[in-house]
């Protein structure tokens, strides 16, 4: 069960998120986001800037508007609003699974991340189906509606945690590319 967490600083994980990584990823790409946040967490700039430039890469340009506002602020690193990279990639996710949603139901679009999850379950592979039902009880949910931190020192999303989250969400848009008509005529 997801428990609501808060952070104390920016630096720590919520380790619901840390779990859920460890179920979407090997060892090998664990490494990988670990060395992202070791460089967004040392004291040279360089490394700060080579962080920034590794998410960059991994994030696409288009459709622009949601994905230009996560690549600005990923290019920060370790300066970047954690809150607005979490809030525009669930945004990114929920455009893709509103075209998902649409070849596979003919559903009307422009529906809420749980409204379509709701739709297409039992339409999509189950285990691609839970990994979407964390991502928006830990992303999506949170960064969307909960406005209220209890203290000015907490923090809903740690640097760490829109890590986690870029790559995650990357993880999973090749899933739903992967299913998705609409999606790879975008692409091509």
């Amino acid at each position: 069960m997801i428990q609501d967490v808060r952070l104390n600083t920016s630096t720590e994980v919520n380790p619901n998120i840390k779990l859920f990584a460890q179920e979407v990823f090997n060892n090998d790409e664990i490494k990988e986001i670990n060395h992202v946040m070791f460089l967004s967490f040392s004291k040279n700039l360089e490394d700060n800037q080579s962080a920034g430039l590794i998410l960059s890469s991994i994030i696409p340009t288009s459709p622009k508007r949601p994905l230009y506002y996560v690549n600005f602020e990923v290019s920060h690193g370790p300066q970047m609003v954690t809150r607005y990279v979490v809030h525009y990639l669930c945004a990114y996710l929920n455009t893709l699974l509103d075209d998902l949603a649409k070849d596979i139901g003919g559903f009307k679009r422009f529906i809420p991340f749980g409204g379509i999850l709701r739709k297409i379950k039992g339409k999509i592979n189950p285990e691609l189906y839970d990994k979407l039902d964390k991502y928006n009880k830990l992303f999506y949910v949170p960064a969307k509606h909960n406005f209220n931190p209890y203290d000015a020192k907490d923090h809903l999303f740690s640097l760490k945690d829109a890590i986690y989250c870029c790559y995650i969400t990357m993880k999973l848009k090749d899933a739903i590319e992967s299913m998705s008509i609409s999606i790879k005529r975008k692409v091509d």
